[in-house]
Formats: structure tokens, sequence, C-alpha cells
């Protein structure tokens, strides 16, 4: 299972691992990696530059 979780702080993380998911009978170990900046993100796609026809000649 992956789970995604966005904390105000370090005490907020804290709470929500040892009284949320501590909660949970089901899981008997758990591993965190905080993410401390985000350099990149998924956004929406750009619909496609409408086709430019070649110019007449003369």
């Amino acid at each position: 299972m992956v789970a995604q979780a966005l904390c105000t702080g370090p005490a907020a993380l804290h709470h929500y691992l040892t009284h949320r998911l501590g909660a949970l009978g089901a899981l008997h170990t758990l591993e965190t990696a905080p993410v401390l900046r985000t350099v990149k993100g998924a956004g929406p796609l750009a619909a496609p530059a409408p086709r430019r026809s070649a110019p007449k000649r003369r």
C-alpha cells in the first residue's frame, strides 16, 4: 500500500503516524519519507497547436 499525507509540520506528521495509522491493527511495519520540496509535478495536458498550412507561392 502507498499513501500520501499533507501535514502542517513534523508534530502533525508524528501525530498522524502514531495515532491514526498506529491504531490500524493490520499494519505491522511502516516506512516514511518526508518530501521537503517538490520540484516538478503533474499538470494538465496542453491542447495540440493547430497546424499551419504552408504559404501559397505566387
